[in-house]
């Protein structure tokens, strides 16, 4: 994990000639997320962790044109609430590791704004192996999730005194998804990205410390179905609910 922040570092830092203009904000993060296949009766929720850095200026009291470049890694083991092919029920552990990066611009009149970002988000999903019900064995594996996706939103900035927030909700669609399973080598599934809604709000009282509030779902429809070794597999519609909360630190 070190070694990821450390390169979102240098990354926001080639950005130089745009961030030399910006609030440099690292953060701390814990979020309550949920992950449903409802076809497959399968649940899994749990709190992950995240650390982030960024760079804009979305809390200045400017108008025009407004910038941010964020970087974020979390980690997360979660209950599983699933069950084997046959139905047979089982409980178990995942563990997801993630990087995500954004990009985010915005046109600001007096309070208002409209922003648009592209981010990548790439993330495993280790599922651990357990014993059902019935004491049976069932096999782990590993999922590994690239998912470029767009963001359209609204913010309101507002000022009170030194503090400082904003508020924004918009609409996520998830594109060009791509699911690497690692039960075969030539297994990579492609779910659709479907229409995801966010909501997020951030504050800063005072020069250094500050905290932000979110709530994103993020949801996909099924993958065409794929021919690997002697089987033929799909991912069925699945969605992910994250509600998080993070402390936040100018820099």
């Amino acid at each position: 994990m070190k070694n990821t922040v450390l390169k979102v570092s240098l990354i926001i830092g080639f950005c130089s000639p745009i961030t030399a203009f910006s609030d440099r904000i690292i953060s701390l993060g814990a979020e309550s997320f949920e992950w449903v296949e409802p076809s497959l009766n399968l649940t899994e929720n749990g709190t992950r962790y995240s650390v982030g850095i960024s760079a804009g200026n979305f809390l200045n009291k400017s108008r025009g044109l407004l910038h941010e470049f964020s970087g974020t890694v979390y980690k997360g083991t979660i209950d599983y609430n699933g069950g084997l092919q046959n139905g047979d029920p089982l409980k178990s552990d995942t563990v997801y590791s993630g990087l995500k990066g954004e990009a985010k611009l915005a046109l600001r009149g007096r309070s208002f704004d409209i922003a648009g970002a592209l981010g990548l988000e790439k993330w495993t999903r280790e599922i651990k192996s357990g014993i059902s019900e019935s004491g049976t064995q069932g096999i782990g594996y590993t999922e590994t999730y690239t998912q470029p996706y767009a963001k359209l939103g609204i913010g309101f900035f507002h000022q009170t005194g030194t503090g400082k927030g904003r508020f924004e909700v918009g609409y996520k669609l998830p594109f060009a998804v791509q699911e690497d399973v690692d039960i075969f080598e030539d297994l990579t599934l492609e779910p659709k990205g479907a229409d995801s809604v966010y909501i997020k709000y951030r504050y800063q009282s005072g020069r250094r410390w500050g905290v932000a509030v979110y709530s994103e779902k993020t949801n996909f429809k099924e993958s065409d179905l794929v021919r690997a070794g002697n089987g033929i597999f799909k991912q069925p519609d699945s969605k992910s609910k994250a509600l998080g909360a993070k402390v936040t630190y100018r820099f």
